[in-house]
């Protein structure tokens, strides 16, 4: 689980950097991009709900454990917003995150809770990403 937390933590540290460094810049989804990342925000939203629900019902029964699973939650939001800010960047810290929770745990419920939503959001801002560098590629002229 460490590894999970150190790896959110690189994976924001790096996205708040080259957020930071491209403050002038705005970067604008139009089509394709705009719906894969709205997507891929909607993935991490229901895991972050989930995570909201894990917390909040254990803190209010009286388990003071449930604070994790809010640990959980402010990764993922965090990350969310990060990669709605550098789609392709973001994509693929999402997927790198996804998959070293994938590594971690070995029930298929939890891979799909923990590991499932950031490797389909981080495909889906990968494709944005993509998309989105696709369309800043000037095409030739026909008629030169």
């Amino acid at each position: 689980m460490l590894s999970i937390v150190l790896m959110e933590f690189t994976a924001i540290v790096v996205l708040a950097a080259l957020a930071i460094r491209r403050r002038a810049q705005r970067i604008v989804l139009t089509g394709w991009g705009r719906a894969l990342s709205i997507a891929g925000l909607i993935l991490l939203g229901l895991q972050s709900a989930v995570f909201l629900l894990f917390g909040a019902g254990e803190m209010l029964s009286g388990d003071l454990s449930g604070a994790g699973h809010l640990v959980s939650l402010a990764a993922a939001v965090l990350l969310a917003l990060l990669a709605w800010r550098c789609p392709l960047q973001g994509g693929i810290a999402l997927l790198l995150v996804g998959l070293v929770t994938l590594l971690q745990f070995s029930d298929p419920t939890a891979k799909t809770i923990m590991a499932g939503p950031p490797l389909l959001s981080g495909a889906l801002f990968l494709g944005a990403g993509i998309s989105r560098r696709c369309e800043a590629i000037p095409k030739e002229n026909p008629s030169n």
